[in-house]
């Protein structure tokens, strides 16, 4: 009579296949599955990174790890904006000729500050690589302790000073 098991190596082959794709449908009935669509710059990665952080399994160690160049990055690059905003002397005068800006107006806009955030400026904008070292850390922390710093990120909006600095500074 007939073969109740075929000794066909493409047929076990096939069930095997067959038990895993149903084993991955049983699996797959309970995974819930989001389409963000929208165009660029709307927000999906940020909606579906916040998703990840709150009902997820949050980020990985290298997830992490790979923020930190970026976030260096930013403090040093938001810093050296906020320097750019301090005012010089003689900025509102209709003779003033931006085309003349010498090192010693630069000077003259930092004589405000402490003597501490004056080698503070000069360490913040020496940087290079935006890799934060403890210096240049030391040198963010003087700045922000300065009153003019101060008053430029409560300007934000008009010095185009990112809202999270103040997390960083």
């Amino acid at each position: 009579m007939g073969q109740c098991m075929s000794s066909d190596p493409d047929s076990k082959e096939n069930n095997d296949i067959n038990k895993t794709i149903q084993k991955d449908k049983s699996k797959d009935k309970y995974v819930k599955k989001l389409l963000f669509l929208g165009s660029g710059g709307s927000g999906k990665s940020t909606l579906f990174k916040q998703l990840r952080t709150i009902h997820g399994s949050g980020w990985s160690r290298e997830d992490r790890m790979t923020f930190i160049d970026h976030i260096h990055a930013q403090i040093i690059e938001q810093m050296k904006l906020g320097l750019e905003c301090i005012e010089f002397p003689g900025d509102d005068d209709d003779d003033y000729n931006a085309g003349q800006e010498s090192e010693a107006k630069k000077q003259d806009a930092f004589a405000q500050l402490s003597s501490e955030a004056q080698q503070a400026v000069n360490v913040v904008q020496s940087v290079k690589d935006p890799k934060l070292t403890e210096e240049v850390a030391a040198a963010c922390k003087t700045l922000w302790a300065e009153p003019a710093i101060k008053e430029i990120y409560d300007q934000r909006a008009i010095m185009k000073i990112e809202d999270s600095s103040a997390y960083f500074w």
